[in-house]
């Protein structure tokens, strides 16, 4: 191959690096792309039941290896809250396959996109010096996304 000429990524490249690649829910808060494989699990549909307030409990502890997809998960869901335009073909997919684990939560993922309800999410991720500062920056970045 010439100098100066990179190669094109094959289709099974991108594949796995769409797969592969860690989600970061700031980062990938943005980028509905980035949650388009998402395959809800009856584990994934009863942590999402239990942060929509569909659970009895409002506590919530959550410990999973490395790849089990609880950062997946909550940016799912920060997208399925915020309802952006941006995000409606990701959450259409998604619905689509959380009907198959759960038709109700999918039933009423659909509804929400359909309705145009839209949230505002604050993202805290990580450690902060200052936790009102924090939510601050938070509020700041949701309220951009809201644009």
């Amino acid at each position: 191959m010439p100098r100066g000429k990179s190669k094109k990524p094959t289709d099974s490249q991108l594949s796995a690096e769409l797969f592969l690649r860690s989600i970061n829910l700031r980062y990938d808060a943005e980028q509905p792309d980035r949650i388009a494989h998402f395959h809800p699990t009856t584990k994934g549909v009863s942590l999402l039941k239990a942060l929509l307030g569909q659970e009895r409990e409002r506590a919530f502890f959550i410990v999973a290896p490395y790849g089990t997809g609880k950062s997946l998960t909550v940016t799912y869901l920060l997208h399925y809250l915020e309802n952006r335009s941006s995000s409606a073909d990701a959450l259409k997919t998604i619905g689509r396959k959380l009907s198959a684990v759960s038709p109700e939560l999918g039933r009423r993922a659909g509804q929400r996109r359909r309705s145009g309800a839209r949230g505002l999410v604050l993202a805290l991720h990580g450690q902060y010096p200052s936790l009102p500062k924090g939510i601050q920056e938070a509020a700041v970045e949701g309220l951009r996304r809201q644009r």
